[in-house]
This record gives structure tokens, C-alpha cells and sequence, in this order.
């Protein structure tokens, strides 16, 4: 089933011809359209309509290219035309570009809001991204438009099932049946759904209705058990033949749901994956295979984890503590290495056990000597030291591999003594136990200073809430912390400060605490002081303020923090930068001691990193204070700025728009009356691919250097750049750029002014390049601390 929507609906041509035939093959409609469009025939809306209908031509010869070209210079002629918007929302789908697609259902849906055409082919471009929550809110409001139209039931249908709604999506199928009691994919659906809920459905008596000459028919036939896998692959007296590929797509698919509708995940898997991997990408099949797959964003449940992991991993689960039984409550575990063939002896070897089972104690002593053995060579140690203990090692290695316990005892003695009469073994052992000491009084240190923080928050917390409901709490909190700290037990103290960070969400000072955190080690590195010590998410919304034309200090202090922030360093088409991975990485923590909830990507390709920006603007709703930090390459072009993923090539003059992410988008997402919006982009660096894109380009469209200079007239945004617009900016030769550098160095700064805090890093950066590089910022916000 190839369709999952109307492709390419038909305009009206006032001229006869093929080019208005929506029945006409393909080629004849592109012949027919090019005459009325180079001759400029008709009315300009004749014009569009050749071109909307010669894209629908292209389209359906797989040139998507083309359609696209066409549909665009229809838009171009009748701007108010939603037929060639969600004509060309269609062929952005079929090329892979979903968000591209569902900007121009949107459109669509703007100019024709009563057309469950648009609503479905939004629809099926947020299945594509794997938003089920989205696609059936579309399919839905389609459904509501024509409640009789089978196409929107069917793809209702398919979102109820896999949102596990089984007898919701058995519903909408029976609808579909009623409506179309010859539809042979409609009763596949109707009988999966049906199993789904355990019970029998009803195809044996819809294919009564059903040509089972024509495919599918060998499908509802295996279904009925009528036919064999086999025979169905080998079936070869269909009339009106589809192709054989798209035959093999659907086989795989179907059976690979009748697969997990008898509970056979093994089974269906690899049917499954061949399906997603094979079929043509917008069909029903290939989109319905990566959702059971869990392959676009849905949860898999399906298939327990442990089908693809390793045997190690497998054994490890498979086996009790004591590594010579079954674990008999990891049920998944026992069945996934029975599976593969594993006996306890095989996972035994697989965790670096010897096949037998020998004594607990003698395991203990020869895995002990081993790891200090192969620490020790690790450590520098001469060649003939080298020569003389490793035999012993590899014996030693054998002997716990092979049956014979006395062997074991032999080779854990031999390699003992031999590691005893080594000078330079005693001198290892020595430095190694001085240094697990220094280790053990560093974490000592460390949690006693994450107490001794989370103990003074508190007692200033009941000392200004004296009447408080919570006080009894947390005086109960100090007790315990005292007696923590006193014991100085490094487990008992890790497991307090946990307990303390529980009992202070549970109390619903979340939003004080972090704050108070902030301060103490946003300053200087105390002990203690780790992104791990403030709380995530307070439990308490922000209480609701009234919006203002620019956020104020106070409002802006307040409510949730949210972040994106990204470093690209990898790239696959040009120079690899060294530095923006720990940009990203210093400025993330930084930005979570001062309270941000941090969403991190790193060394991003085109589609994880506008999964990553579609994360971040659908967190930033209700966020108080929204920034974006980017390191790594960017460029501008026709004035507006671009982010670059490491797998852009930028070769053609098309390339920007679908290769890169535009800052534009990320800044509307920010922008808000009632909130703050805050851009640091360290992505001037010298560009190769920008240079290469601009000599792609006539010379109108020259690429600028840098990135071009941005207003912040929508309200609320601080917009920051490593350089002056339209300069490069240094990469660095330390660990980071120096914009980077300058940042960290200020950023936390105790009660100081985001524009007082920003002048001292571009005096930084000047003094770090020797004036060769200036930071630029544009700022509309007011007031700000990020660290009041």
C-alpha cells in the first residue's frame, strides 16, 4: 500500500489537453503542460494550474526535484493557492524533509482550513518525525471535517495502533470496512488490531468481499492460514501484477505484524527492519515498520532490549550473583540466551569466568592478581619485567578458562611469588595505595562540602521560616547530615546528599535552593561544588506574571531556565575544529549551576540537530529565560544567519535550505513578551564551506563572511557574537575559543548585569587576540542577571 495520502492533486485547466488529464501517463501531462507553460497560453491561472499539475507529473515519476521547482513557481503566480502548497508539502515528504513539508501544510492549512487533504498530509510528515501526539491530532481534525472519508479513518486508525489503543484502532477500521467492504488493507488492519486485543477479527468474512487473485491477496490468504510464507513468496498468478519490490515491502511488513500479534518478537524484527529499510520511504508500510521498530521516536515495547545487545550483556542478566545458576527473574534474559544457545558455561566464559565452576575464594584471588598484574604493565614498567611476568599472566588467563581448579590455585601462586621478588612491583603497590588514600580524602573532602553547603541552605532556610510546616523536616535533615558528616563513611555521605536534594524537591524549595547553590559555587570551586549538587526541574511552576514589553529584572530571575546548547567539532566536509565539543561541554555545566535546564548536543548531523532544535523550542513554552549557545561553524547568506551540521557539503545553490539550520527559526521560538531570550553564538570561524558555497552562487548572491549583523526588534533578545558582524573569529590555541574563554571567565559573576558582564568579555577577548577580535552584541531585554 503505497499511498498514504493523495498525491498530487489535480488542478483545473480552462485548456483541454493532457497537461488538465489526470488520467493521462505522466510523461504525456509534462509534455503537455511544458507547450501551455513556454507558450504562455491561457490565463495566469491556467499558468499555475500547468505548473502544479506538471509537478504532480514529476512527482509521480520520483522526481521530486522537479515537482518541487514547479510547485514553487505556482506558489510564486498564486500565492493563495493551498492546492499547490500541500502539492509541494507532498513532494518535500517524499524527498525526506518533514519540517520543509510541514511549513507548507501549514500553509495550506491557513488559506484552506476546511480541507482534510492538508490535515492529512500534515499528518503524515509528524508520523515521518515519530510525533504520534501530532500526527493524530491532524488526522483527527480531518476526520471531524468528512467523518465518511476513509483515507482519514485509516490513518487515524494507524495512530491509535500504535499508541498501543488497539480497540480504538479496531473502531476506526470497522468504519473504514463499512465504508469500503472491498478494501483488502483496510481488513489486514482491521484483523491486526483485532488480534492485538487477543480476540479473533473478522477477515475470514471480509474476504468474501475480497478479489484474493490480486494483491494482497497471498497476504489475507496467509493470514487465514491458507498459504504458507513460502508459498507466498513464490506466488506468481496474480493479474495486474504490482511490482515485485513493492510485493516484497509489503510481505515483509504484514507478516512481521502478524508476527508480533502472536507474540513473536524475535520473529518479527527482521521482518520489520527489511520493511523500514526497503519499502519506499512515505508508504504506509515503511513508516508503520520504523514506529513498531521504535525507529522515529516510539516506544518499542514490543521488543525487549535485549534482543539486540550483546552476549555479554545477555549472560550478565541471564545468570544469579553467584554466576553458576539462572536468574529465574529476568525471564526476557533466560529466553534471550537460550535463544542463542548460551549454556551457563558459554556465559560464564563470555563474563571472563573460567567454564567450570570453581571455588568463590579461588575466582576472587586470580582475578585480583590479574587486574593488578595488568595494572602494573600498564604502569611503565622495563622490558624485562616485561619478558619475565608475561607468561605467567597468559598461564594464569588459560588455566581460569580451561576445568581444573588445582591449575588455577598452581598459576595465581606462581604468578604471586614472581610478582613478589619484583622491586619495582613493591614501588607500584606503595604509590598505588598512597594514591587511593589521596583519592579517598579527596571524596571525603567533596562530600563533606556538598554537606556542609546543603547544611547551611537549610539552617538559612528555617532561620527565615521559622513558622514554616516544613521546619520539623528539615531539622530532622540536619540531624542526619551532622551524623553523615561525622561518620565520614564516603557511601553514607553520597547517599545523605541524595536524600537531602530528595527532601528538598519534596518540600517545594527547589527554586531557593538552586539559587542559593548558584551563589555559593558560581563564584569560586568549593569543595562539594558540582553540577550534580542543585536539583533539576523545580517542582513548583513559576507563579504566573503578567507579560511586559520587555522582561524585567525581577521577572526574569524567576520561573524555569532552559538551554540549548551545541558544539560541532567533526565535520565531514571541512576543516574539524577543535575546540567547539568543549566549548558546548564548559558552557552546559556552567549553565547548570546558574540554574538552566540544559538540553546538550554534540557533533550534530542535519537531522539530529533539528531534532535537537524541535527539543528545545517545544521545552522553551513557558520557560522564563531561553538561551542558545552554539559553537562551531556558521555562516550568513542574503543576510540572515546559518548553523552548520557536520555533514553539510554545501555544494549547490540550494544546498543552505536544506543542509543547514537557520538561526532566524531559533530565535522566534525564543522571543517572547513575557520572557527573555539570550543568543551566544561562537560561529564566525573561518569557513571553508561558506567560501565554497559562495563560489557555487552567481555573483548577486555572494556569501558574507561571519555571521550578518541581527536585529532584536521582536522584543525580549540578547543577541551576542564572538566577533563584529561580518569578521571571522579565532578558534583558539587553548582549550577554547576565546570568546568561550571569556564567557566562562565572567559569566557566573555574582549580581552583575548581563550588559556589564558582556563588556568585560569582549575586553577579554580583545586582550586574548591581541585586538584582532572584538565580540558584538545587540540587546532589547533590559535588566538581566544570570546570576543575581
Amino acid at each position: 500500500m503505497a499511498v498514504v495520502l493523495r498525491i498530487g492533486c489535480e488542478a483545473a485547466l480552462a485548456k483541454e489537453g493532457a497537461c488538465g488529464n489526470g488520467g493521462a501517463g505522466a510523461d504525456d501531462v509534462i509534455d503537455g503542460c511544458t507547450v501551455l507553460i513556454d507558450q504562455k497560453r491561457g490565463t495566469v491561472t491556467d499558468q499555475e494550474h500547468a505548473y502544479i499539475n506538471r509537478g504532480n507529473a514529476w512527482l509521480r515519476k520520483g522526481n521530486t526535484d522537479k515537482a518541487i521547482a514547479d510547485y514553487t513557481q505556482a506558489i510564486s503566480l498564486d500565492p493563495n493557492d493551498s492546492l499547490a502548497a500541500a502539492n509541494r508539502g507532498n513532494a518535500w515528504l517524499d524527498k525526506g524533509y518533514a519540517d520543509k513539508a510541514i511549513a507548507d501544510y501549514d500553509q495550506a492549512i491557513l488559506l484552506e482550513p476546511r480541507d482534510g487533504y492538508n490535515y492529512n498530509g500534515r499528518g503524515a510528515a509528524w508520523l515521518a518525525k515519530g510525533r504520534l501526539d501530532k500526527a493524530f491530532a491532524d488526522y483527527d481534525q480531518a476526520v471531524g471535517l468528512y467523518p465518511a472519508d476513509a483515507i482519514s479513518l485509516f490513518n487515524r486508525g494507524r495512530v491509535h495502533f500504535y499508541r498501543q489503543e488497539f480497540s480504538l484502532a479496531k473502531v476506526d477500521f470497522d468504519s473504514v470496512m463499512n465504508l469500503q467492504p472491498r478494501d483488502p488493507y483496510g481488513a489486514l488492519w482491521r484483523e491486526l488490531a483485532a488480534r492485538r486485543t487477543g480476540s479473533q477479527g473478522a477477515l475470514a468474512a471480509d474476504a468474501a468481499n475480497l478479489d484474493l487473485a490480486r494483491w494482497p491477496g497471498p497476504i489475507v490468504k496467509l493470514f487465514l492460514e491458507q498459504l504458507t510464507p513460502e508459498q507466498v513468496v513464490l506466488s506468481e498468478s496474480q493479474p495486474d501484477r504490482i511490482p515485485r519490490s513493492m510485493e516484497d515491502c509489503e510481505y515483509n511488513f504484514y507478516t512481521g505484524e502478524l508476527a508480533l500479534a502472536r507474540k513473536s518478537a524475535r520473529d518479527a524484527r527482521p521482518l520489520l527492519q527489511r520493511a523500514a529499510q526497503d519499502c519506499t520511504a512515505t508508504s504506509v508500510e515503511a513508516m508503520s515498520a520504523k514506529l513498531a521498530l521504535g525507529g522515529v521516536g516510539a516506544a518499542a515495547e514490543a521488543f525487549p532490549q535485549l534482543m539486540g545487545a550483546s552476549d555479554t550483556t545477555v549472560c550478565k542478566a541471564a545468570l544469579n550473583a553467584d554466576m553458576v545458576t539462572l536468574n529465574r527473574g529476568a525471564v526476557d534474559a533466560v529466553a534471550e540466551a537460550a535463544a542463542r544457545h548460551l549454556s551457563i558455561g558459554d556465559c560464564r566464559v563470555a563474563l571472563g569466568l573460567p567454564r567450570a565452576t570453581f571455588a568463590v575464594e579461588v575466582v576472587k584471588n586470580a582475578r585480583d592478581l590479574l587486574a593488578a598484574a595488568q595494572q602494573f604493565g600498564a604502569s611503565g614498567i622495563s622490558a624485562d619485567d616485561v619478558i619475565r611476568l608475561a607468561p605467567l599472566v597468559l598461564a594464569l588467563n588459560k588455566a581460569m578458562a580451561g576445568e581444573s581448579e588445582a591449575d588455577v590455585v598452581s598459576s595465581t601462586k606462581t604468578l604471586r611469588d614472581k610478582l613478589a621478588v619484583t622491586p619495582a612491583y613493591a614501588s607500584f603497590v606503595a604509590a598505588t595505595a598512597a594514591e587511593k588514600e589521596k583519592q579517598a580524602a579527596h571524596e571525603i573532602a567533596e562530600q563533606q562540602g556538598a554537606l556542609a553547603i546543603v547544611r547551611a541552605f537549610t539552617t538559612d532556610y528555617v532561620a527565615r521560616n521559622m513558622l514554616s510546616d516544613k521546619v520539623p523536616t528539615l531539622l530532622s535533615l540536619l540531624a542526619d547530615i551532622d551524623a553523615a558528616t561525622a561518620s565520614k563513611d564516603p557511601a553514607r555521605m553520597t547517599a545523605q546528599v541524595q536524600a537531602a536534594r530528595n527532601s528538598l524537591q519534596t518540600a517545594s524549595i527547589a527554586d531557593a535552593y538552586n539559587r542559593f547553590v548558584a551563589q555559593r559555587c558560581g563564584a569560586e570551586s568549593l569543595p562539594g561544588c558540582s553540577q550534580d549538587l542543585a536539583l533539576g526541574v523545580p517542582t513548583q511552576p513559576p507563579p504566573p506574571q503578567e507579560p511586559s514589553t520587555v522582561p524585567s529584572a525581577a521577572s526574569a530571575d524567576t520561573g524555569s531556565r532552559i538551554a540549548l546548547v551545541i558544539g560541532n567539532s567533526a565535520y565531514q566536509n571541512a576543516n574539524q575544529l577543535p575546540n567547539p565539543r568543549n566549548d558546548a561541554r564548559a558552557i552546559a555545566a556552567k549553565l547548570k549551576g546558574l540554574g538552566f535546564q540544559v538540553i546538550e548536543g554534540e557533533d550534530l548531523d542535519k537531522q539530529a540537530m533539528d531534532r535537537t532544535v524541535q527539543q528545545f523550542e517545544d521545552a522553551v513554552v513557558g520557560a522564563r529565560v531561553a538561551l542558545l549557545f552554539y559553537a562551531g561553524h556558521g555562516m550568513q547568506y542574503q543576510g540572515h544567519n546559518y548553523l552548520i551540521p557536520i555533514d553539510a557539503r554545501l555544494e549547490t545553490a540550494s544546498s543552505v535550505n536544506f543542509e543547514t539550520v537557520g538561526v532566524d527559526q531559533i530565535l522566534a521560538a525564543m522571543s517572547d513578551p513575557g520572557r527573555v531570550g539570550i543568543a551566544m553564538l561562537d560561529s564566525c570561524r573561518d569557513n571553508p564551506l561558506a567560501r565554497k558555497f559562495s563560489r557555487n552562487l552567481p555573483r548577486a548572491f555572494l556569501v558574507g563572511n561571519g555571521m550578518a549583523m541581527t536585529g532584536t526588534d521582536a522584543g525580549g533578545l540578547l543577541i551576542a557574537f564572538a566577533t563584529a558582524p561580518d569578521q571571522n573569529a579565532s578558534d583558539g590555541d587553548g582549550e577554547h575559543s576565546p570568546f568561550t574563554q571569556a564567557l566562562l571567565d565572567n559569566m557566573a559573576a555574582k549580581s552583575t548585569e548581563i550588559g556589564l558582564m558582556l563588556k568585560r568579555v569582549r575586553q577579554e577577548v580583545i586582550h586574548l587576540t591581541n585586538n584582532e577580535q572584538q565580540p558584538w552584541e545587540s540587546s532589547s531585554i533590559g535588566e538581566f542577571y544570570l546570576n543575581p
